[in-house]
């Protein structure tokens, strides 16, 4: 079965591709919330795009968010700030995605996100 939205509407998906420092790898996503973070020893749930090697980045950094069909990114108060394209975002507050957009976690993470045929998160398709 599919993975719905808050609205009870089919998630989209998302490929993200991961680089920190020269590796890189792609990761799909069709869920709707995808976190982002460093694992703790023993937890039992890890976040999502876990960066468990970087130790700049938060527990809980950041978390991506389908709502209506549109793609957010929220910083979750993290000690070391997320950045979107070069700015760096207020915690809490969302911001809307699209294809293409950088995001800056720690100090050797970069996400690049990648929206299911290229669409604008503020599409409503």
């Amino acid at each position: 079965m599919a993975a719905m939205d808050q609205l009870g509407l089919p998630a989209k998906t998302c490929r993200v591709e991961l680089q920190i420092g020269v590796a890189r790898r792609e990761l799909r996503f069709s869920t709707p919330v995808i976190t982002v973070g460093r694992s703790a020893p023993g937890q039992t749930t890890p976040p999502d795009i876990d960066l468990e090697h970087d130790d700049s980045v938060s527990r809980q950094h950041a978390e991506m968010r389908w709502t209506g069909g549109r793609l957010s990114l929220v910083d979750q108060s993290s000690t070391n700030g997320t950045w979107l394209n070069g700015e760096k975002l207020a915690p809490g507050q969302p911001h809307w995605l699209k294809d293409g957009d950088r995001i800056a976690v720690g100090r050797l993470s970069v996400l690049t996100v990648h929206l299911a045929g290229g669409q604008d998160a503020g599409s409503s398709s």
